[in-house]
């Protein structure tokens, strides 16, 4: 047993970084990504808050988007919306045919997805603002109020840092617990959506929209054993909004994909759950989803999914290295109301720099897609230098020791007991190597201690 130190080390940093510019640049080599606006002297200096790119205003009608679609060389598709979206990463299917079925045209794709967002309303902790366009609060008037603080980039400046040639938007289903009565305020919001998504060019210097497409819900799947709502009262809602959504994209002239259906059919015929709970669908229920999405989007079949393939594999490590910048862990520190000081030091460097890291595993899924790489090997030296940062750490009475007790004997002498009070040792790390320096420890209503 040994005493631990404290864990004021955790995210407590102090030190001089060298100060560079905010905005990467494809010069000496370096992988070009969008960052922000405000200079890394400013934010890690001056503790100043950083501002990011905004997409351009683009006048006039855009052009439909008719189904299927033809990506071209270079282009960059993005989903966004709810948790149906946004879970697609947990088993990577779709986006793994996608680049085996276009191993040459190097398609860049980003999930946007994350559960509770609604056309009108994406709230977030690091920012005040929770509203997803102007306008959008009229949508949701019962919302008062948002205390978030920061600046989490809003979900124009997401789309501009990511700069999509194509959007799939899935929403439909949070809404449909508003009732049938919602379903004309739905109709209106994913319209306000449309148009406000259809007036905005979001790549470098672009003067046209992306194409977009809209998808419904899926059904409800029965699962008896659980305390859900009544199946058939909840697929008559949701059969609803998913005919909102395709009166909402014919009106406007956008993509449509109907998923609520060919759900609908699959849990009436499926001999396995399909959903973990009657409306997230489990990983058997992507792998139907993600070729019946494919064929509705791209007209052609996929053909099967090779699960663990090299390419997946691939696929499921940019995946993760994306989501932990899209939803970077601790955003009240990364970005929020404890952004400074310490975190604007650190953060402006790291988020760059995984985003080129991100950048870098697209290559090498490229590589592997068009049969030129057979190994998960990529090379992150041309990514950007994080500055070496120090720790605040003191010796002292409130912060204690780096002196560790490595006997048992020695740290029960070390402590002082009340009279008829005794100390025992319950576990160590010579016992256990991973329980070095924890951060949490707590015992559960059996005995257990979790570490």
């Amino acid at each position: 047993m040994r005493l631990i130190k404290g864990f004021v080390l955790l995210a407590c940093v102090v030190g001089g970084p060298a100060v560079l510019s905010a905005e990467s640049t494809a010069s000496d080599g370096a992988i070009d990504v969008i960052s922000t606006l405000t200079p890394l002297e400013k934010q890690q200096i001056d503790q100043q808050r950083p501002t990011y790119h905004q997409p351009t205003v683009v006048e006039g009608e855009p052009a439909a988007t008719t189904l299927p679609l033809e990506l071209g060389a270079g282009e960059t598709l993005v989903f966004l919306g709810n948790g149906l979206a946004e879970r697609m990463e947990h088993a990577n299917f779709f986006e793994t045919l996608l680049y085996r079925n276009f191993p040459e045209q190097r398609i860049t794709f980003r999930n946007l997805g994350f559960p509770g967002h609604t056309p009108a309303l994406r709230p977030e902790a690091g920012r005040k603002n929770p509203w997803a366009f102007p306008g959008a609060e009229r949508f949701r008037p019962e919302i008062k109020g948002h205390f978030g603080e920061g600046h989490y980039p809003t979900p124009d400046e997401w789309l501009t840092i990511v700069g999509p040639s194509t959007i799939v938007a899935f929403f439909g289903f949070n809404e449909s617990f508003d009732g049938l009565a919602g379903v004309e305020n739905f109709k209106h919001e994913l319209t306000a959506f449309t148009k406000h998504t259809r007036s905005r060019s979001y790549g470098r210097g672009g003067t046209t929209p992306p194409r977009l497409v809209l998808a419904t819900p899926i059904a409800c799947e029965a699962h008896p054993e659980l305390a859900i709502p009544d199946t058939p009262a909840r697929n008559d809602i949701l059969r609803a909004y998913a005919a909102a959504v395709e009166t909402v994209a014919r009106e406007q002239g956008v993509g449509f994909v109907d998923l609520f259906t060919p759900s609908l059919a699959w849990f009436a015929a499926a001999e396995q759950r399909l959903t973990i709970n009657g409306v997230h669908l489990a990983q058997e229920g992507y792998r139907k989803l993600a070729p019946e999405l494919f064929r509705r989007l791209f007209g052609t079949d996929p053909g099967t999914i090779e699960a663990g393939s090299l390419l997946q594999r691939a696929v499921a490590e940019k995946a993760w290295f994306w989501r932990n910048d899209y939803r970077m862990l601790n955003g009240v520190h990364a970005y929020g109301r404890r952004w400074a000081p310490y975190g604007n030091l650190n953060y402006p460097e790291e988020i760059e720099k995984i985003r080129q890291m991100t950048v870098v595993r697209d290559r090498a899924i490229w590589e592997i897609a068009a049969g030129t790489k057979t190994s998960l090997d990529v090379d992150d030296s041309r990514t950007r230098p994080l500055s070496s940062v120090e720790t605040n750490y003191t010796v002292g009475p409130k912060n204690g020791s780096p002196d560790y007790v490595i006997e048992e004997a020695e740290a029960v002498a070390a402590f002082a007991l009340p009279e008829g009070y005794a100390v025992s040792l319950f576990a160590s790390e010579q016992q256990f190597p991973n329980l070095g320096n924890p951060c949490q420890m707590r015992f559960d209503n059996r005995g257990r201690l979790w570490v």
